[in-house]
């Protein structure tokens, strides 16, 4: 049901604002995200953390009401999150592991709906700019290597999120280019019952395109 809801308010959203468009374009770049399990077992907490997987991300945006230092975005993106460790074979007599390892990987590929806030300043060629505003995620992929992934399979496949962001807009004579650093809290747990919590973060570095 949430997710109908967001993508009505999404479609209203811009359906109202298109008399308002300061512009439009797109962003790609890296996404860096990770997963952590928190264990609550018997009385005894302990976590994992394993290291974040480093995909892409790639996107539309289209941006709304003109004003002197503010305006919203809404976007559209492609976005690849997970994790990717490397995990060495142990044994009796070599607990500790050797030089041969196992990749495990869990790899969550989204579309990515993103309602932003943005304050910015012109100075001279540039315009910096902060973000922030609610994100939904809705999963369109989900694959493992070196693992079950019947383990996973009451994950969340919708989800809510908050991205936090800056960047700088650099104003060319017939196109506008941008870089911006983006990170996105996910308060709505990936899973989680009485045993175990599974959280998620990640963060953005995209360019782009703006046409005015």
């Amino acid at each position: 049901m949430k997710k109908y809801l967001f993508l009505l308010i999404f479609l209203l959203v811009t359906s109202l604002n298109a008399q308002f468009i300061r512009g439009y374009g797109l962003k790609a770049g890296f996404t860096s995200s990770n997963l952590k399990w928190d264990y609550n077992t018997g009385g005894q907490q302990w976590m994992i953390e394993p290291d974040n997987r480093n995909g892409v991300n790639l996107g539309l945006f289209v941006e709304f009401l003109d004003l002197p230092v503010f305006s919203t975005l809404a976007e559209v993106n492609y976005v690849q999150k997970g994790i990717n460790q490397n995990v060495p074979f142990t044994s009796p007599t070599n607990p500790d592991g050797g030089e041969e390892s196992l990749n495990w990987q869990i790899n969550l590929d989204y579309l990515n709906l993103s309602f932003l806030a943005k304050g910015r300043i012109s100075i001279g060629q540039f315009t910096p700019y902060l973000l922030a505003g609610p994100s939904y995620d809705i999963e369109i992929n989900r694959s493992v290597e070196n693992d079950d992934i019947d383990n996973y399979k009451d994950y969340k496949k919708h989800r809510m999120g908050l991205k936090l962001g800056a960047g700088t807009e650099f104003k060319l004579e017939t196109v506008t280019l941008l870089a911006e650093f983006v990170y996105q809290a996910d308060p709505d747990n990936l899973f989680n019952n009485q045993l175990l919590i599974v959280t998620t973060s990640s963060f953005d570095l995209r360019i782009g395109v703006f046409f005015q």
